[in-house]
């Protein structure tokens, strides 16, 4: 009897092993900056993986047209090679496979792993643009999927999982064990805009001494409540953050931001990004400020400096304009000039190439000349 017992618990042990198969998904985060995403997966049980084979597919609306991504970290060190963008199925797709084959991951059951950071160079990421897609058998070249092979393995019916910040539609999209069984759906894991608690309750706008003055007031602010990142654009349409104000994390606060010295004239706008700690974000509504136009100034943003920065300068009239840029020892590292124009004059200042320090700019343009000081971190 006693050998029938442990038999029969044998036998149990073994169906229970046998239907409890590692089952590994994917889903779709926001990254450390706007520009970023992560990728996670997460496995059903603990384990140290045997994966041979990991593919993911980061797919946009094929009407919008931004940057292949880069790797920004990456678990493990694994290297990964990313092609495309190729059209189908409605998307620009992505193809991101890992070049080391196999590798190991320890996984916990039930907790997120991330995999991999991903940028997409000069462009924000916005929400409901980017998504995690797996199309009908990975698509024409079967590269256009979420899919694991090894221990754990993916599902080809159950491939994303939802977590803060993210839609998922779970679909058939292929049978990793029977590939004769052929996928007919698209499954996709996309990334969207969160409600944050906190809720703007006034947004104004004024100039003083051709300064733009911005108060807000927000109410419901908690423990969650990260900073504002304050935006100016002279168009309406292409914002740049000059600013941030952090949060005091009570639950309301008063808070004002004054862009000085901006050289700009006209209509400017500018408008609040309301960030929480988990790195959701809203936008407010736009407002407006008008300045006059100064008869001469120059101005450096974004400062500290960026390979976006620039140099804005107002003339009176035509003029060339000669700028010499030094560094913190008063050695000069860089100079140039070009031709400027009666009123605003932009001028890229990639300084990229030079040590990280203070450095301090002087604009030339006829009689006039002014000192600018920049810090490159």
């Amino acid at each position: 009897m006693k050998k029938i017992s442990i038999l029969i618990l044998l036998i149990i042990s073994l169906c229970v092993q046998t239907h409890a198969q590692p089952l590994v998904q994917a889903s779709i985060g926001i990254g450390s900056t706007p520009m970023r995403i992560k990728i996670y997966i997460k496995s059903n049980t603990t384990l140290t993986t045997n994966i041979s084979n990991l593919e993911f597919n980061i797919a946009v609306a094929d009407t919008d047209n931004i940057p292949k991504p880069t790797v920004i970290s990456s678990a493990g060190s694994i290297v990964w090679n990313i092609s495309g963008p190729k059209a189908e199925g409605g998307y620009n797709n992505f193809y991101i496979t890992s070049g080391n084959s196999p590798f190991v991951y320890q996984l916990t059951a039930n907790a997120e792993f991330l995999v991999i950071e991903l940028e997409f160079p000069g462009h924000t990421i916005l929400p409901n643009e980017v998504s995690l897609v797996t199309l009908p058998n990975g698509g024409s070249n079967g590269f256009a999927l979420f899919s694991s092979s090894g221990t754990p393995s993916s599902d080809g019916s159950n491939l994303y999982y939802t977590r803060p910040g993210t839609v998922v539609d779970n679909e058939f999209s292929y049978d990793l064990t029977n590939p004769q069984n052929l996928g007919t759906t698209t499954s996709t894991a996309t990334l969207v805009q969160l409600s944050l608690p906190i809720k703007l309750s006034s947004f104004n706008t004024s100039s003083s001494k051709n300064n733009s003055v911005l108060h807000w007031t927000v109410q419901n602010q908690d423990a969650s409540s990260g900073y504002f990142d304050i935006e100016r654009s002279t168009n309406g349409n292409d914002f740049t953050k000059v600013g941030t104000v952090v949060s005091n994390g009570m639950p309301t606060g008063n808070y004002s931001y004054t862009d000085e010295n901006s050289g700009l004239a006209g209509t400017v706008y500018y408008r609040l990004k309301i960030v929480d700690k988990d790195g959701q974000f809203v936008y407010s509504e736009i407002k407006t400020v008008q300045l006059s136009n100064p008869a001469y100034s120059a101005i450096i943003y974004p400062n500290p400096l960026t390979k976006n920065s620039k140099l804005v300068i107002n003339l009176e009239g035509s003029q060339i304009i000669k700028v010499v840029v030094n560094n913190a020892l008063g050695r000069m590292v860089k100079q140039f000039e070009f031709s400027g124009i009666k009123g605003r004059n932009e001028k890229s200042l990639d300084l990229t190439s030079l040590a990280n320090g203070s450095y301090f700019i002087s604009v030339e343009s006829g009689t006039s000349i002014q000192t600018l000081s920049a810090i490159k971190n």
